[in-house]
């Protein structure tokens, strides 16, 4: 099933025409909030994947490229949110419509989609049993996995624990609250802990104490496991994540299954495609011998049958 793609908004949009013998293409508006490079880079992803899957069908398929200065969604099947921001002002029309926000942290969809119906996501964040599963792979005698949790992922508890411990790992995780001085905790954590997980919560990681937290783990000697290549250039050690790239792919790949007739919304999805950044001049001078990238992504992906 192909799709035609019209992003709305401040940015160059790709329009994408793929349509089945007797059946009419899957609508899709793409709503991105901004210019940014970053969404130039999905929706040049999403075009090629489409371009990929009809090669070796009879499929006919034309683009077009337009400009636009609003949020127009008439005649649309379904919406894609590219970020928190456009999937509030989406959310926020009340539309009669499906919708599926990407490039989204999982703490900020839950709390905007919570009690709506008709709403999907491709995360933008990483499963925790496949970052754990990475620490593992580069500390394999390390016994304690020190966490740091806000009130935004407090509730997650329960999962960091559980895969800290189907990785053989002795879980610390202590809660941050508003008003807590999170430097303080770390310290804390540091002194019973062989490496850090950093989490998204704008509470405990921020970039305004980023830089004072990774200071604080060198300072320790502890290694701090990041969320994005920012985080590996401000001294993680490393970092599994996915590019827009990455997440474009999937979303088409997503759309393709969809039926126009009736969409059915898939449940929220983790990235299924990811890559693996280590930071060489960290690991020695903590004493950490790292493989390749490559090997590393390749040894991570091994037994990955779903995210």
């Amino acid at each position: 099933m192909g799709f035609i793609v019209r992003v709305m908004g401040m940015v160059l949009v790709l329009g994408t025409a793929v349509s089945h013998a007797g059946s009419g293409p899957l609508r899709v508006a793409v709503v991105a909030d901004g210019a940014s490079p970053i969404y130039s880079q999905l929706l040049d992803a999403m075009q090629q994947t489409v371009v990929t899957q009809t090669k070796t069908g009879s499929t006919a398929i034309t683009f077009n490229r337009i400009l636009s200065q609003q949020l127009q969604l008439a005649n649309v099947d379904l919406v894609v949110a590219v970020g928190t921001r456009s999937s509030l002002k989406v959310i926020e029309k009340n539309l009669d419509l499906p919708i599926i926000s990407v490039l989204i942290p999982r703490i900020s969809f839950e709390k905007i989609a919570a009690g709506r119906d008709r709403i999907s996501a491709i995360y933008l964040d990483q499963p925790l049993r496949r970052r754990v599963r990475l620490i593992r792979l580069l500390m394999p005698a390390a016994n304690d996995l020190g966490v740091l949790l806000g009130p935004s992922t407090v509730a997650m508890a329960g999962e960091v624990v559980a895969a800290a411990r189907n990785q053989r790992f002795n879980p610390h995780v202590v809660k941050v609250k508003h008003k807590d001085n999170p430097i303080t905790l770390l310290e804390q954590v540091l002194e019973d802990s062989e490496v850090l997980l950093a989490v998204i919560d704008p509470v405990v990681f921020n970039r305004n104490n980023v830089q004072s937290i990774l200071l604080t783990t060198y300072r320790y000697r502890v290694p701090m496991i990041g969320v994005s290549p920012a985080y590996i250039k401000a001294g993680a050690l490393a970092a599994v994540y996915s590019t827009p790239a990455q997440i474009g792919r999937q979303v088409a790949e997503l759309l393709a299954r969809l039926s126009p007739e009736s969409v059915h919304l898939p449940n929220p999805e983790y990235p299924r495609y990811y890559s693996v950044m280590t930071n060489r001049p960290v690991g020695r001078s903590l004493g950490i011998a790292l493989d390749d990238d490559g090997v590393l992504f390749k040894t991570l992906q091994t037994g990955e049958t779903s995210p």
